[in-house]
């Protein structure tokens, strides 16, 4: 069970947005291809799902360069024209066992073509050959190395899995490691490994891409010795103050929308500036299907325009203090 709700902070901001008009039959059709795809035994399901997630269109005037450094590597999608001293950390979804950044980089170019920033896509180990907390930890190496790279503003972004990570690193990390960070967005995010959001066992949420029964044996995989209480891996749990400002997407129509609303109203309670969208009849981590759907594209048009505001205010914040600083001088 979820703890309790002291205060909700007066930057709690929770909207609902309708389907467009234009999606009615795409999302009936995306859903019934959708059928299945947690109950079809395969033989790798890891290239199975790379193969589901590479459909997303690679962003146009976007360079690509594979990363393998010391213990970190990944993919960097780097848009021209782009924001000079700052970068997005892109982790990826699968529930903590499968997904990679080459599958997830088309997405992720999306992302980083709308907000004009460098984003690294972190190959950061899975379940069950890595468990918890090995993925938080490697996520605070890649901040640390972003960040003396010259990357002095970063962004956190995730879906599913990789967004509970992003979640679960503002809450757990060292201050440290989370110094550079001015925003967080998080797609369909899975912040609670113990299951007990409704939204879990709902009978009118039809989901064709999550079960309960997928999820537990997730988490089963991923937490190894860790409690699923622990908030290194069910962020939903921590207790710390937040200031990162937050925008969590998810859709009415999946298991996980509990894990959204819930863990969203912690973090307001927290201290975090929050804005929560409910996305009207669509699915887990629709975004991806952004070639298909208008709201898929919005939802991106909405995550730019969060991601590059957050940027702004710390560029006009650095100006003030720089300019402050020549005064006294």
């Amino acid at each position: 069970m979820a703890p309790a709700i002291p205060h909700l902070s007066a930057a709690f901001e929770s909207v609902e947005i309708p389907l467009d008009p234009s999606d009615h039959l795409p999302v009936a059709r995306l859903l019934e291809c959708f059928r299945g795809f947690n109950n079809t035994a395969c033989k790798d399901e890891r290239a199975e799902f790379d193969h589901f997630v590479s459909q997303t269109p690679m962003a146009v005037d976007v360079d690509f360069e594979e990363v393998d450094h010391e213990s970190l590597s990944g993919w960097w999608c780097r848009p021209k024209d782009l924001r000079p001293g700052a970068a997005l950390l892109y982790l990826h979804g699968g529930g903590y066992i499968r997904g990679s950044a080459t599958a997830y980089r088309s997405f992720a170019s999306q992302i980083a073509a709308r907000c004009r920033i460098a984003t690294f896509v972190l190959e950061y180990p899975l379940a069950p050959e890595a468990t918890a907390p090995a993925p938080l930890l490697m996520v605070g190496e890649a901040l640390r190395w972003l960040r003396s790279n010259g990357n002095v503003a970063t962004a956190l972004v995730g879906d599913s899995a990789g967004g509970g990570l992003a979640l679960a690193a503002l809450s757990t990390l060292d201050v440290l490691a989370l110094q550079s960070i001015v925003a967080c967005v998080a797609f369909s995010p899975w912040t609670d490994l113990t299951l007990s959001g409704a939204s879990v066992d709902n009978p009118d949420i039809s989901d064709p891409l999550l079960s309960r029964k997928a999820l537990a044996r997730y988490a089963a995989t991923y937490i190894g010795e860790v409690s699923p209480h622990d908030p290194r891996v069910s962020p939903l749990f921590g207790t710390a103050s937040m200031e990162t400002p937050l925008l969590i997407q998810v859709g009415s129509n999946e298991i996980l929308l509990d894990d959204a609303r819930e863990f969203a109203r912690h973090a307001a309670a927290r201290g975090a500036p929050v804005k929560l969208e409910i996305w009207k009849e669509l699915y887990h981590v629709f975004q991806l299907d952004l070639a298909d759907l208008s709201s898929g594209r919005l939802a991106l048009d909405r995550t730019a325009e969060t991601l590059m505001a957050a940027f702004d205010r710390v560029q006009v914040l650095e100006r003030k203090r720089s300019s402050s600083v020549g005064r006294v001088l």
